[in-house]
């Protein structure tokens, strides 16, 4: 059994009898996450996931060369998803669910769409972001694909870096806080960091020839948020959850666009 805590999502990973190899990679993958104990709090019920490989042919078609299809639906309080070599069901009420791969499969995909629903249905959010933690808490640069969420993760390689690619906003008692997940983007090996702080800003990245940090109307700031939101917003459900979290969450920190160019001085107009 591989037990993980990705922010607040607890997962209880039953892969006994996947093979020898694929054991060894899961678990250095999701090392910095392993919980052996599984000290969940009263009333916190893991995620129970038995996870099987099996040949057979692509559970989705894939052409060479071209983007992984991740297709994901809600069917009451199921939750499915694919890819040509992963397949999950995940019941979200009684908490727990399968995932089969094929050989060449790999778990983290239907990880992140668990990931991505547990915590929207608590008032968070899995955003497509880059996350940085200085001394004020985390700064979760946020935005659609080559909007600069690598770069900015580069650029700040002298603090932690939480993610170049994915960051967790878990709703807490006392406000919000961004979280490290073990999911890793595809331009820069950044660590996977198992760390949280307070959320000291939310940034829309638009580049730009200059630095600056403009304000967001919290409804606009709301609808960019939804729209950095991957795996849930495919179904009206999710959407409507998403969008609730949002608007919550933007009303706690207000989003800002910063505009910045390639350098590290972007931070400079963050400290202003």
């Amino acid at each position: 059994m591989l037990r993980l805590r990705i922010g607040e999502t607890r997962l209880s990973l039953e892969i006994g009898r996947l093979p020898a190899t694929t054991l060894d990679d899961l678990e250095r993958r999701y090392a910095a996450f392993a919980e052996p104990d599984m000290a969940a709090p009263p009333g916190v019920q893991p995620f129970h996931l038995a996870i099987r490989m099996r040949p057979g042919a692509p559970f989705l078609p894939w052409q060479a060369h071209a983007a992984l299809p991740l297709r994901t639906r809600r069917v009451g309080r199921f939750v499915l998803c694919q890819t040509p070599n992963e397949a999950g069901c995940f019941d979200l009420t009684q908490r727990c669910g399968r995932v089969t791969l094929r050989p060449t499969g790999n778990v983290e995909n239907c990880l992140r769409v668990l990931v991505g629903w547990d915590a929207a249905q608590r008032g968070g959010l899995l955003l497509h972001a880059s996350g940085v933690l200085r001394k004020e808490g985390a700064f979760v640069f946020f935005g659609p694909s080559g909007a600069g969420k690598s770069t900015v993760a580069r650029l700040s390689a002298s603090w932690p870096v939480l993610s170049d690619d994915l960051v967790l906003i878990e709703r807490m008692a006392g406000g919000y806080l961004a979280c490290g997940v073990p999911f890793r983007g595809n331009e820069w090996t950044a660590p996977r960091l198992n760390r949280r702080a307070p959320l000291a800003g939310l940034l829309a990245l638009e580049q730009a020839p200059h630095h600056a940090r403009l304000p967001l109307h919290p409804s606009a700031g709301a609808a960019r948020l939804v729209a950095a939101t991957p795996f849930v917003t495919t179904c009206p459900h999710g959407a409507a959850t998403v969008l609730a979290s949002a608007l919550a969450l933007t009303a706690a920190t207000p989003v800002a666009r910063l505009q910045f160019r390639k350098d590290k001085n972007f931070w400079e107009v963050l400290h202003a």
